[in-house]
């Protein structure tokens, strides 16, 4: 019955698994996202709240106990990522391919980048999701930028929280610790526990009547709004470039923030974009790449709806 213990493996003192399994037993679940790893979640919190920069922070995060000596696999996104890959089995009976999980970390979020997408109204969090699609799973974890009223932006520190959306109830979010000695111990234990008491099912099980879904990579044809950290030459006619690039792909421009240049020469621009597809915006700055102005690689983070 070793197939049964993965309620310690995911987001700790949260009981989501139980809740997936057992609760939501009667929702036809969309999609499943969250805030699976508290490390991470300190780093852009703490980053933003006191302005200190990544390195920084992340050694603290080491002295707290909240980050490994090694912090590789927690800032690189992988930890989320394996914690996502077993919500998105349990929640939509699918058969976990971890090749197919698209994974991104913090590890090169500066700064800069919370500071102009809070200007903009938004939170940078690495968001862990599946979500059921046509073709099947697509499970992935990535910095995206949530507008400030959006739930999981508002979930700071190490904390963890998972939103579970489907048909009839909504939306669902479950917030709690989700690491440290007290919620791991204690979801070890409900794990122990379950050893005594005759199984339902096996964990990635599914009652016959349901479909056998495959994990599937995410599509390029994609729609969203998204969020563009570019740090262009200080030089006449980048700012036109830039815009030009854009325009040249359909991508049309909602907001749009711009700073003095810094001490390096490079003016700091944020631009939040109006729905795309994202094959756009990587065209886009395909053309951008070309006009040489751009002083570093541009940062573009999905952004999640208001809802």
């Amino acid at each position: 019955q070793v197939d049964l213990l993965f309620e310690a493996a995911v987001a700790g003192g949260i009981p989501v698994v139980r809740v997936l399994r057992d609760s939501l037993a009667g929702v036809e679940i969309k999609r499943v996202a969250g805030i699976l790893n508290g490390t991470c979640n300190f780093l852009t919190t703490e980053m933003l709240a006191t302005g200190r920069a990544y390195d920084e922070v992340l050694a603290e995060a080491q002295k707290l106990g909240y980050a490994e000596a090694d912090p590789t696999l927690d800032v690189s996104g992988m930890d989320a990522a394996h914690k996502a890959a077993i919500l998105s089995a349990i929640a939509f009976s699918a058969d976990l391919d971890f090749s197919k999980v698209e994974v991104s970390g913090v590890d090169g979020i500066e700064l800069l980048d919370l500071r102009l997408a809070d200007r903009l109204g938004l939170r940078i969090k690495l968001i862990a999701e599946g979500v059921l699609t046509d073709d099947g799973v697509v499970c992935r974890v990535e910095p995206m930028a949530l507008p400030i009223a959006h739930p999981l932006a508002r979930i700071d520190g190490s904390l963890n929280t998972v939103r579970i959306e489907g048909d009839p109830v909504g939306a669902v979010t479950l917030t709690g610790p989700g690491a440290g000695a007290g919620p791991t111990a204690s979801a070890v234990m409900g794990d122990v526990a379950k050893l005594f008491r005759p199984a339902i099912r096996p964990a990635f099980g599914r009652a016959e009547h349901h479909m056998a879904r495959p994990f599937t990579t995410g599509r390029k044809d994609e729609v969203a709004h998204f969020f563009l950290r570019v740090r262009l030459a200080d030089k006449p006619g980048a700012l036109a470039a830039l815009s030009e690039s854009l325009a040249a792909e359909g991508v049309s421009v909602d907001k749009l923030l711009q700073d003095s240049a810094d001490e390096t020469g490079a003016s700091p621009i944020a631009i939040v974009t109006h729905r795309c597809e994202r094959s756009n915006m990587d065209a886009a700055l395909a053309r951008l790449e070309k006009f040489a102005i751009a002083v570093d690689p541009p940062r573009l983070i999905r952004i999640e709806s208001a809802s």
